[in-house]
């Protein structure tokens, strides 16, 4: 049973960094470091998710993209505003782009639709990905290890951690209902 949980567990590693990983990359780093799964295995796995999410998200628009693109001219204008921006620096945007959260997507649809090779893609994607890894992976670690220093402290008071949780949770639906001036205003 605890062989299906850790393969449960690399599955949603995978699958989270297929997505978007970040924050379920450095959550699975917080799970290693608590000893229920490797962290070495959690770095590979990640990897491989990111970068086949970035090699399918390249091959689906080399071969689809500019008819997709047509159909769609807000995306067409998007990203003829920075086209050009990309042509005169592919090799720093193809190394990068996986750290510009928001433009991740425009920079692999740009590398899909343009004249990139598909050899000097799949090279500086490797290269992205190992830089995303460990940028991401320090800061997991890092972030893990203070969280560990303070579980003894969550576990020792859990009532004020679960009435702050129904507070937040009650504020976001008070101000998603559009009616937080409105109760704020009747308390009075």
């Amino acid at each position: 049973m605890e062989q299906v949980h850790e393969i449960c567990l690399y599955f949603a590693a995978f699958f989270g960094s297929f997505i978007e990983g970040e924050v379920l990359f450095v959550g699975s780093i917080l799970t290693a470091k608590m000893g229920a799964i490797s962290l070495w295995w959690i770095f590979l796995v990640v990897y491989i998710g990111a970068y086949f999410r970035d090699y399918l998200t390249f091959i689906i628009f080399r071969k689809k993209g500019k008819a997709y693109i047509a159909q769609k001219p807000k995306l067409q204008n998007r990203l003829n505003k920075i086209q050009e921006r990309f042509d005169n620096n592919q090799l720093m945007y193809l190394l990068f782009y996986r750290m510009l959260y928001g433009f991740r997507n425009m920079l692999l649809i740009l590398a899909g639709i343009s004249n990139i090779s598909h050899g000097k893609f799949i090279i500086t994607s490797l290269v992205a990905n190992l830089i995303w890894l460990g940028f991401f992976g320090a800061i997991g670690i890092h972030c893990s290890d203070a969280f560990l220093m303070k579980i003894d402290w969550i576990k020792a008071n859990p009532i004020p951690i679960i009435i702050g949780i129904i507070g937040i949770i009650g504020l976001h639906y008070l101000i998603k209902r559009n009616d937080f001036r409105f109760a704020f205003w009747r308390c009075y």
